[in-house]
């Protein structure tokens, strides 16, 4: 009989009110979901600002309380999405 599968995946997904996980196993069932919730952006007359640090203090959060998961020691991949036109990797 074939060991188990232990394989887990991190989705992240970057919005305006707060960065989400969901961590899954090989079969796409969920492991466990967490968030982190963000301030409400900066609004100056016809802009709106959210600070870059912001989400990575919350990212960091987030990822640190994940961590502790056993699951994640078996983490294959993570797939990161964002909110259109207001995340930028570098």
């Amino acid at each position: 009989m074939p060991a188990p599968d232990n394989t887990s995946y991190l989705g992240l997904d970057f919005g305006t009110s707060a960065l989400r996980a969901c961590l899954i196993d090989a079969g796409q069932e969920i492991i466990v979901e967490d968030r982190e919730p963000l301030p409400a952006p900066e609004r100056r007359d016809n802009r709106i600002r959210q600070s870059a640090t912001l989400w990575w203090l919350a990212l960091e959060r987030l990822l640190d309380r994940l961590h502790s998961h056993p699951a994640c020691r078996h983490l294959r991949a993570i797939a990161v999405d964002g909110t259109a036109g207001s995340l930028l990797l570098s």
